[in-house]
């Protein structure tokens, strides 16, 4: 049977919704969101220096949506907003304590549930999928 473009995109979109239900579920039992891990994960990788209107644009997310994210986030204590150094117009976003120790907490949970759900591929078959999604990436100018 010759797998067509449409059947492989449609596979690939259920593996992602059915990865990411699967995280939600676990990290939520932790007392976190898959989308609020991801946002402290971006926060923290940006290391003060991010806004909120890059969090829209990196996750495709609205304006709207973003806002309400990180008003949650900091009335948990998990963020803080600062003012920039050269527009005070724009806020940066940074880690607390507490938001440093969220992720820390939710992180080895987050790998072995990815862990688990990849440790059927064989290293080969591992190798093999991450060539292919480069590939894939590099026609989508995502790499």
């Amino acid at each position: 049977m010759e797998m067509c473009a449409e059947t492989l995109a449609a596979a690939l979109a259920r593996v992602n919704l059915l990865l990411l239900r699967r995280l939600n579920r676990q990290l939520r039992a932790h007392g976190a969101s898959f989308s609020q891990v991801k946002i402290l994960k971006y926060i923290d990788y940006r290391n003060g220096l991010g806004r909120a209107s890059d969090i829209a644009e990196i996750f495709d997310l609205t304006p709207r949506s973003v806002t309400e994210l990180i008003d949650g986030l900091e009335r948990e204590g998990l963020i803080a907003r600062a003012p920039d150094a050269h527009d005070r117009r724009v806020k940066r976003l940074m880690l607390t304590e507490a938001g440093r120790g969220a992720l820390a907490a939710t992180e080895p949970l987050r790998c072995a549930v990815i862990a688990e759900v990849f440790g059927c591929l064989s290293v080969s078959e591992t190798s093999a999928m991450q060539a292919m999604f480069d590939k894939v990436l590099d026609r989508l100018g995502g790499h």
